[in-house]
């Protein structure tokens, strides 16, 4: 959740950037994304670690892995032609695309907490017992 939010601050700080035109704001923009980038890399092995066997089948591992890496390049495609639509929108360069993120990284956060993490707690308790026997 924080890292979708510092995403979304960053955004906003690279909005105020583009706008005055300061290469400084712009850059400390980019650093407030920076975890929002590392969180992001990790969601394939977050969704893997959601299904261990043995308690589910091996499919539904590789499964959502999949799911995740093709949601992801499906996002790869849409992101740059959804950017250069929007570029412009607000009257200076890149304006409209660091406000689109803006929305994205709050998507981020807001489906980042709907998640139950306590489920992993749950597995994990569940693999040292099984290991225990």
């Amino acid at each position: 959740i924080v890292a979708g939010l510092l995403g979304a601050v960053g955004s906003a700080v690279m909005i105020v950037g583009s706008r005055l035109e300061t290469f400084g704001l712009l850059l400390a923009g980019s650093i407030l994304q920076g975890p929002s980038f590392g969180v992001a890399q990790s969601f394939r092995f977050t969704a893997a670690a959601f299904f261990p066997a043995p308690q589910f089948s091996h499919g539904w591992r590789t499964r959502s892995i999949s799911i995740t890496v093709g949601c992801a390049v499906f996002a790869a495609g849409i992101g740059p032609e959804a950017t250069r639509v929007v570029r412009d929108e607000l009257g200076k360069d890149f304006t409209g695309g660091y406000t689109l993120l803006v929305g994205l990284y709050l998507a981020q956060a807001l489906l980042t907490g709907l998640v139950d993490f306590q489920w992993l707690e749950h597995i994990q308790k569940g693999q040292q017992q099984q290991q225990q026997q």
